[in-house]
């Protein structure tokens, strides 16, 4: 009679399990901080007269799934994968076990599941204390409770099954750690090196945030983009923590946790194939599978040469940084450095100088002189570039006096106005880069006018910046086509500061800070708080300063020196009830009060014990005393 097939060897389970003891009993002593953690918040809040609710603990469960767990699952994955595994890496390790009388199929598999069972078994001891210490406390047992085990599963099967597979590609430990780096970070890595080295070229982006890159690189993308909160905002406090509500993404959610969880699944059923495959005669070389050599050389040649050229090219010769020629030559030389380093490596030998590795060589230098070309032209038009606008939630900008932010709910048009000036500028880039070339180190005249764009469509917000560095002289303003005249054009639409003055929806004027600070002067100053009506007062007054076309930048005088005067005004926002308790959302806004505001100082003189005519006399003592840097009195264009 045949005997049934077996895929799992019990007594190697117990030995693996038994030899790494160390491991999962230093896991599970960490895990255990968790209820650690909960009850001591839940005595933080009894302190306090509160409760600690189910839905907080909910959702501490959630930031837990997709920070501390795929964290602990990375690098736990690494060890015990490195130690399960390192029989591979000696010819002597490797024989042994092919000849033992145990398929490699069971093998395998049961090398396989005691890793997993090192990697959970701290999950046994924490889950039943949690759940016991969230009961004691009242708070019940969270429906998060379920989603935290499935996102332990999905990711510690995911991060384990990416160790093993980088096991079994690799001759050598040094291999299987370099690849399972590669796998986890080389397109958030590259996104950025590659980015970042295209956008040198391209005016006023410094790197071109290429989200959809992300998912490739598995931790940094649950870490970063993963959101299991849906977007509720009605639960972001967690006892006396603070997590960033977020919107609900494509693949943001439980979603993306499930198909890493395939993805490890597949890597798994990948490694046993390549394990069946694996001669043994290659244990101790970088790569298991010669066909993957060529990959692997110019894997990391592409990587070396790129990190190392724009090392060079911004140390060395930061003043030609955005030279395209500057840059091909010197990755070229970096290339080729890292080609023949990377080909010594894999193939452990240093007669790698034939004309058969010319070739690979020659595609490197292609690839590169393509991407250089490509850069140096922007024939992606990333200078052209934007979020969409229903993405962005809020926009800065910022010149040499002033910083400003303008809330994007009800203001379209406004945004697409800086859509408009980044465009022109953009079209104007020849003339910009020549111009900052030729006065590199006429500082006087350097300008800049920054924008920032605060994208939240994805689960974590980010920040798109264009940063404009502009030489501009006051001739330029005799030319209406001119970029400076432009620019002040641009920076005196009344329209502008009055959606920077928006309170938004169900916001309120709650207080404000009237602050005057007088250069080299430091008993000329006030500091002064206005409550509920007067900051009201002051606020009202603002506004018709702006009607009134009085808030302008007209000369670039005003565009290089701030105003002595700033007022910063606090907001009340609308009230809303999270887990039994009652908050308010605060606010602010900010601006920068010139001379020609008539109307606030007016209110500002009410309020600072100073008379109209002093505050006019402080004004102009502050704009000549900045103006003596440059030893021209400039107090007329004020």
């Amino acid at each position: 009679m045949k005997s049934k097939k077996s895929f799992f060897e019990k007594s190697l389970f117990k030995a693996n399990i038994k030899r790494y003891w160390l491991i999962w009993t230093v896991l599970s002593v960490l895990m255990c901080l968790v209820p650690a953690f909960v009850f001591s918040q839940s005595r933080l809040e009894l302190a306090h007269g509160n409760m600690i609710s189910p839905k907080e603990i909910a959702y501490m469960y959630k930031a837990l799934a997709v920070v501390a767990v795929p964290i602990t699952a990375f690098f736990a994955s690494a060890l015990v994968g490195g130690l399960l595994w390192n029989y591979l890496y000696t010819q002597r390790s490797v024989g042994f076990f092919h000849t033992i009388p145990v398929s490699r199929n069971k093998l395998f598999v049961t090398n396989y599941l005691s890793g997993l069972a090192i990697l959970l078994i701290p999950y046994l001891f924490a889950a039943p204390i949690t759940m016991l210490v969230v009961l004691g406390i009242g708070a019940g047992v969270p429906s998060a409770t379920f989603e935290l085990m499935f996102c332990v599963l999905c990711e510690t099967i995911l991060f384990f099954s990416i160790a093993t597979v980088s096991a079994h590609i690799t001759g050598n430990i040094f291999g299987m750690g370099a690849l399972y780096l590669t796998i986890n970070f080389l397109s958030t890595f590259l996104t950025y090196v590659a980015s970042r080295t295209y956008c040198r070229f391209v005016l006023g982006v410094y790197n071109a945030d290429l989200v959809w890159t992300d998912f490739l690189s598995p931790l940094t993308y649950i870490v970063s983009r993963v959101d299991l909160t849906n977007g509720d905002s009605s639960a972001d406090y967690i006892g006396y923590y603070h997590f960033n509500s977020a919107v609900k993404s494509w693949m943001g959610g439980i979603g993306a946790i499930a198909v890493y969880g395939i993805i490890g699944l597949a890597l798994c059923f990948l490694s046993l194939y390549l394990y069946k495959k694996r001669k043994s005669e290659v244990a101790g070389d970088f790569a298991a599978f010669r066909v993957l050599r060529p990959a692997f050389i110019g894997l990391f040649s592409a990587v070396g040469g790129l990190t190392l050229a724009s090392l060079v090219v911004s140390i060395v010769f930061n003043s030609r940084e955005e030279d395209p020629w500057l840059f091909l030559v010197v990755s070229l030389i970096s290339v080729t450095l890292a080609y023949y380093v990377t080909k010594m490596i894999i193939e452990k030998s240093f007669f790698v100088f034939t004309k058969k590795s010319i070739k690979g060589l020659v595609a490197l230098w292609i690839i590169f002189s393509l991407f250089t070309i490509a850069s140096g032209n922007d024939i992606f038009k990333v200078a052209y570039s934007h979020p969409a606008l229903e993405e962005i939630d809020n926009l800065s900008f910022n010149f040499n006096a002033g910083y400003y932010d303008i809330d994007v709910n009800g203001n379209e048009e406004i945004i697409k106005e800086f859509f408009d000036f980044q465009n022109y500028l953009a079209d104007r880039a020849d003339e910009i880069k020549e111009r900052n070339r030729e006065y590199e180190n006429d500082y006087y005249h350097d300008f800049y006018f920054d924008i920032e764009y605060h994208v939240a469509k994805q689960s974590n917000s980010r920040y798109e910046n264009r940063d404009y560095r502009l030489k501009l002289f006051e001739e330029d303003l005799k030319n209406p086509d001119s970029i400076a005249s432009k620019l002040l054009e641009f920076l005196s639409n009344k329209e502008l500061y009055k959606a920077m003055m928006e309170c938004g929806q169900g916001y309120e004027i709650d207080s404000c800070n009237v602050y005057g600070s007088f250069y080299n002067n430091n008993n000329d100053y006030f500091d002064e708080t206005l409550w509920l009506t007067d900051a009201k007062e002051l606020y009202d007054a603002i506004m018709k300063d702006i009607d009134a076309g009085r808030v302008k930048v007209s000369s670039l005088n005003q565009l290089r020196i701030s105003p002595p005067i700033e007022v910063y005004f606090d907001l009340k926002g609308p009230a809303s009830e999270r887990n039994g308790r009652r908050y308010t959302e605060p606010g602010s806004l900010r601006i920068q009060i010139t001379k020609d505001m008539t109307e606030s100082l007016k209110v500002i003189e009410k309020y600072s014990k100073k008379s109209y005519d002093e505050l006019m006399k402080m004004y102009e003592d502050h704009y000549n005393e900045y103006s003596n840097d440059y030893s021209t009195d400039y107090s007329e264009d004020f």
